[in-house]
């Protein structure tokens, strides 16, 4: 009897341990599944770090994040759909923007090709910039780039017509100049006009010789 006994609680414990290593494995697999589907994407929390910081005050921070929205690319849209369809106009502008860049990256010229993109000659060719000048000089024309692409987005998107494209265009090269001559010394500012008249000029007898 008391053999009969001890037999049956060893089998009884068999059994238990049995259970528990099969259970033990299920329950492991099914807590690592729960965390994969429950971990987070480092891309989109990346992306809503860059859109939560596209209205910053700061110009150099707004146009970091513009290209780095770009540089992210397709993942990046839906949330920038998003804010393009919020109440914020100056935000929802800026989305729409940054998607157009994303949707045509051959409009998106400042993306690669060195520091003035594509294949545009430095306007500061000949120049002895100090490390000074030239980082308000990049400054002060990546802003008017930045500028200069939303004024195109603007044209595209139906906001504004030629002629307004014109003005603001106009208005934006005076503005840079003004701000290139607190830069540049006067001999530097006028080699920069030379170099930039030099470039208008040979994009106009480009176009006479298209007709």
């Amino acid at each position: 009897m008391e053999n009969t006994e001890k037999a049956d609680m060893s089998f009884r414990h068999i059994l238990i341990l049995t259970l528990v290593a099969c259970l033990v494995p299920c329950v492991a697999v099914a807590q690592e599944s729960k965390a994969t589907k429950g971990a987070a994407d480092p891309v989109q929390d990346w992306v809503k770090v860059l859109v939560a910081r596209m209205d910053s005050k700061n110009e150099t921070v707004r146009t970091s994040v513009g290209r780095a929205l770009v540089s992210v690319g397709k993942p990046a849209l839906p949330a920038l759909q998003k804010v393009g369809k919020g109440n914020d106009a100056k935000k929802a502008g800026a989305a729409k923007r940054i998607i157009a860049q994303i949707e045509n990256p051959r409009r998106n010229r400042g993306g690669q090709g060195g520091r003035f993109g594509g294949n545009r000659r430095d306007p500061f060719a000949g120049m002895k910039l100090t490390d000074e000048q030239k980082g308000k000089a990049d400054k002060a024309m990546a802003a008017n780039r930045e500028a200069r692409t939303q004024l195109f987005a603007d044209m595209r998107n139906g906001e504004m017509d030629r002629s307004e494209m014109r003005e603001a265009t106009q208005e934006l090269t005076e503005k840079l100049n003004q701000k290139l001559k607190g830069i540049l010394t006067a001999e530097q500012m006028k080699k920069y006009q030379e170099n930039t008249s030099r470039r208008r000029g040979g994009r106009r007898g480009r176009r006479g010789s298209d007709g």
